[in-house]
């Protein structure tokens, strides 16, 4: 058991005695927030904008986009289990009843009623990736997503990021208004901390809640993990101006701040929140932008100043507006919490802070897939993938039912598809099933033809007779075929010759080129993020004037792994400048510039990606691109290649 208002009344008179102090000086952040390398875009509810909500599949593509945190909500099931979801009741606007657990389930349909009200097996039964949701009309559906469990949900990450790199902020959907709603506080604390303490992600989690209670709770039964308080107005006062239930007992006027949002961050430390995570805006704001006449903030520079002078960092939800994005930044928060983590990525980026690097789309659809659960009608291997069904060929139609065998066997299976033909074998070893399948039209004289093996005479089509034109001789055949490959072996020849000889005259470098042995450029003409190209020795050069975020991602890499390792270090004579020649070590096309899936250059002939180092991830080329010779002129801020 725990005393979390034991535990608040103690937090909070420290807190007081701090606050109250004349001389405030700026507190040390806790030491366990130093693990963050890149600046927090946190995609919410693993990006509502672009994928059905709190999904495998949403959380896939939020690792593919490049978020460095998932954030994602918890329920608690009727029989105790932690599963993945926002809502506290299955709502017709996400989720669709297929069928009851048991025919006469007096529960069913689960659509609108409580998840503390239903059972695993009774969730696991809805379709809640269909629907796409109103609002997001780029959002991808995916029919048949079954809600997940955390742990499943855990399960797939270890899969896509076996170095344990992404971080996690999960929150507890507990209602402090209608505690009837959901599961107690003490479950949730107990059972999602007992998931926590078991992954292999324990330290890379963050603990959130707008119901300041759990928080409290866990820091009592897990002091080492970080907790987030969330807050926006309809929580931090009530309308009636009493104490607010989803604050743990306080009351923000109690605060000795200067101002309302100084005294939300002075509350949340009270608590021992390691993160203060308000509401970007005010619900009551008539207008989403701040840009427009009216708009009202929640989220101040005073809030967030405060905040830090506490040692706390701040990460604003949620937040899809650009605008936005550029006044917070502007503050200097820590973390942005968002519907579409791409797009907030490439704002960060396009500040210069470091952003995480995205995750391989390839691994990661794979592993989304091996994390797939199929319906328990579908026979497994070991390994967890689906094992094909029997067609049992013994078991056949009885004779003279409608096939004409001619020979009075059993007929073949009725309930073969009439467009199969070929044969069906099964390894006994590894218990897999061959089938060799033809799907021509069944029309003409194949149309009763079902895995027939022999064939009835009547049935075969009659081959015409070409006897009449043979030559008489066999050697007129003979000496007619040499002339004719001989004749075609000389014409061969001289097209080869007549082709290569016009391409390498048009490869061949000309004069002007050969007597450009060494070009040199003005670096002062290249803004930062910028990429030129230019010609030198007859081959393009790609030059790139790379930010703070892209040298951090750059050299974050494991480049040991690589399929060429280089470091960025040996890639570069200065970080900030890439020089590289910009011709695809495949078969020599030129790559496209800021594309691919590793933010670097994509080749569009066969899909070879390079990082923002130029080297190989992904595709067919088997090599970085090369970085030819080249020095810099410092005293006249110059570039010289060759």
């Amino acid at each position: 058991m725990f005393a979390p208002f034991a535990l608040l009344a103690n937090f909070a008179s420290e807190a007081l005695l701090i606050l109250a102090s004349p001389a405030q000086a700026p507190l040390d952040p806790p030491l366990r927030l130093g693990h963050a390398r890149f600046f927090d875009v946190q995609a919410h509810r693993g990006g509502r904008g672009n994928t059905v909500e709190n999904t495998l599949p949403s959380f896939a593509w939020g690792l593919i986009d490049g978020a460095s945190t998932l954030e994602l909500d918890n329920g608690i099931t009727k029989d105790g289990v932690v599963i993945v979801w926002h809502d506290e009741e299955i709502t017709p606007a996400k989720c669709t009843d297929t069928a009851p657990v048991t025919p006469d389930d007096p529960d069913f349909p689960y659509v609108g009623k409580y998840i503390a009200n239903l059972t695993l097996a009774q969730i696991k039964t809805l379709d809640c990736g269909a629907k796409r949701q109103y609002g997001y009309p780029m959002q991808l559906t995916y029919p048949g997503t079954r809600i997940s469990t955390l742990q499943e949900v855990f399960d797939f990450a270890e899969c896509a990021d076996p170095t344990h790199q992404i971080l996690w902020n999960i929150e507890s959907k507990i209602d402090a208004e209608h505690p009837e709603k959901t599961k107690s506080v003490q479950d949730f604390v107990q059972k999602q901390n007992a998931i926590f303490s078991a992954s292999p992600y324990v330290s890379s989690i963050t603990y959130q809640s707008f119901d300041w209670r759990t928080l409290i709770a866990m820091k009592t039964v897990n002091p080492s993990i970080l907790t987030s308080a969330l807050i926006d107005n309809d929580t931090a006062i009530m309308s009636d101006n009493s104490t607010s239930p989803w604050l743990g007992g306080l009351r923000l006027d109690a605060f000795p701040g200067p101002t309302a949002a100084a005294q939300v961050a002075q509350a949340a430390y009270s608590i021992g929140a390691d993160i203060l995570s308000p509401a970007a805006e005010s619900s009551s704001t008539p207008v989403p932008d701040p840009d427009m006449p009216g708009y009202i903030t929640f989220t101040t520079r005073d809030m967030i100043e405060e905040a830090h002078r506490l040692g706390m960092l701040v990460k604003v939800w949620t937040v899809n507006r650009m605008n936005i994005v550029d006044q917070i930044l502007d503050w200097k928060v820590d973390g942005i919490i968002t519907d579409y983590p791409n797009v907030v990525r490439r704002v960060v980026k396009h500040r210069g802070l470091p952003a995480a690097p995205k995750y391989p789309k390839q691994r990661v659809l794979s592993s989304h897939e091996k994390s797939h659960h199929h319906p328990p009608t579908v026979r497994t291997l070991p390994s967890g993938l689906p094992s094909a069904s029997f067609i049992n060929l013994a078991a056949r139609a009885p004779a003279g039912h409608g096939h004409e065998h001619g020979h009075g066997a059993a007929g073949p299976r009725s309930d073969v598809p009439p467009k199969w033909a070929g044969s069906v074998s099964r390894s006994s070893t590894l218990g897999l099933v061959s089938r060799t399948l033809v799907t021509a039209p069944t029309t003409g004289v194949f149309q009763n033809r079902l895995l027939h093996t022999s064939a009835v005479a009547r049935d075969a089509p009659q081959v015409p007779d070409f006897s009449h034109y043979e030559a008489k001789s066999p050697d007129t055949n003979r000496g007619l075929a040499y002339l004719m490959i001989g004749s075609l072996g000389v014409l061969s020849a001289s097209m080869a010759k007549s082709t290569v000889t016009e391409f390498l005259s048009t490869m061949a470098a000309s004069a002007d080129v050969l007597a450009m042995a060494k070009v040199e450029l003005d670096l002062a003409s290249i803004p930062e993020g910028k990429n030129v190209v230019i010609k030198w020795r007859g081959k393009p050069v790609f030059i790139r004037h790379r930010t703070q975020g892209e040298i951090a991602e750059a050299r974050s890499e494991d480049w040991k792994s690589m399929r060429d390792p280089e470091s960025d270090e040996s890639r570069t004579k200065k970080p900030e400048w890439l020089v590289m020649l910009g011709v695809c070590t495949h078969l020599g096309c030129v790559p496209i510039g800021e594309a691919g899936d590793y933010g670097g250059w994509f080749c569009p002939c066969h899909g070879s990606h390079y990082d923002i180092s130029g080297r190989i991830r992904k595709g067919p080329a088997p090599l970085n691109l090369e970085v030819p010779v080249h020095d810099f002129n410092d005293a006249e801020g110059k570039l010289v290649i060759g």
